[in-house]
């Protein structure tokens, strides 16, 4: 197996922020959902649940429960061997995909926005610069990273129990490909949209972070939709996405 993020040590696991301590299975769910988020397993991907297990250091029992969730979540899928894989996606559906994020993405920044505090935004201030940071040192592993914090502070910040869980379940599928658009020796997504977010939200301008979450996803969208990264052959256009 070769993952390209560092895998985590076995405990203590993400928390989601309800129970001070999951369950093992919802510690290695957890765990394999941020990986996935981040670009930790490549598209086509194929993994066994023992060697899975082995990395995490726990039993295969609560590995087969978190990919079971997974599976059933259209992140993973188990193969006749029972090993699992990070399904190949079209490109019609990664188009579907992203166009979903942007509606719900940016929806979800505006409400973000309105309901902002001070502590908040000084977070995402700090994520901001961070990815910066990150993007001049080419730095992959933290540039994605942080990209995932820095959306999350976001649309944590609108308080949302509903979409929220939903974009999660998003970027899980799309996570995979992200690195493919970091790797891209051409056009590559450079941050700035992060900026224009953050300002967006010193200003109180729900509308302007609407518009600067749509461009960031279709920035890093684009690219690989030029390197052809998916499944199905080219077909001449870019997909008509929101700007």
């Amino acid at each position: 197996m070769s993952l390209h993020v560092t895998t985590p040590k076995p405990g203590p696991y993400p928390s989601s922020g309800r129970h001070a301590r999951p369950a093992l299975s919802q510690q290695v769910y957890l765990t394999l959902r941020h990986m996935l988020m981040v670009g930790g397993f490549k598209p086509g991907e194929s993994v066994s649940l023992r060697s899975l297990a082995r990395r995490l250091g726990t039993s295969a029992m609560p590995v087969r429960e978190a990919v079971n969730r997974l599976i059933a979540e259209n992140a993973l899928r188990m193969l006749p061997n029972r090993n699992v894989i990070v399904p190949h996606m079209s490109r019609e559906r990664f188009a579907e995909i992203t166009r979903l994020r942007q509606l719900l993405e940016s929806m979800t920044a505006e409400e973000a926005c309105r309901r902002m505090d001070a502590e908040k935004a000084d977070e995402l201030d700090i994520l901001c610069q961070r990815g910066l940071d990150a993007l001049a040192r080419d730095d992959i592993e933290e540039i994605l990273t942080t990209n995932k914090d820095f959306h999350f502070c976001l649309y944590e910040a609108s308080e949302s129990d509903v979409i929220v869980p939903i974009i999660e379940g998003l970027w899980m599928q799309m996570g995979p490909f992200m690195r493919l658009s970091l790797a891209a020796g051409r056009q590559r997504w450079d941050g700035s949209q992060h900026l224009a977010i953050r300002d967006a939200i010193g200003r109180r301008d729900p509308a302007a972070i609407s518009r600067a979450v749509k461009r960031d996803i279709k920035q890093a969208a684009a690219v690989l939709f030029e390197i052809n990264a998916f499944d199905a052959p080219a077909a001449g256009m870019l997909p008509q996405l929101e700007n």
